[in-house]
């Protein structure tokens, strides 16, 4: 993995400096994020967790860079029932700036082997 520092940010000049440690898939969705627990056969909001410790980046088209990052632990039913006006919780600008760009297709996962 080949990543630049700086005092604010780590990042990379393409995808493909996240290899081999990380395969980047363009996220579509906030619910990438989450992994279903243990062997369950019903999908419910108490059988969805975060994935620990899952990274992604953010691709800035201005600067040209994909800048690396840790997601945040956000409880799934904050995702699923966010305030898109962002007065609901503390988490609402958080999650409200990760959804444009996922929408804007800025952002890929960065997923290990494991």
């Amino acid at each position: 993995m080949q990543l630049q520092s700086s005092e604010i940010s780590t990042y990379a000049d393409s995808l493909e400096n996240f290899k081999p440690e990380y395969t980047a898939v363009q996220c579509f969705s906030m619910l990438m994020f989450y992994k279903i627990v243990g062997r369950r056969t019903t999908i419910i909001l108490e059988n969805v967790c975060v994935i620990e410790d899952i990274k992604y980046c953010i691709y800035s088209p201005r600067e040209e860079r994909y800048y690396f990052k840790t997601f945040e632990a956000v409880p799934l039913e904050l995702i699923v029932f966010r305030d898109p006006i962002g007065n609901y919780n503390i988490w609402d600008e958080y999650t409200n700036n990760l959804w444009r760009k996922i929408d804007d297709k800025n952002v890929w996962v960065l997923y290990t082997e494991q």
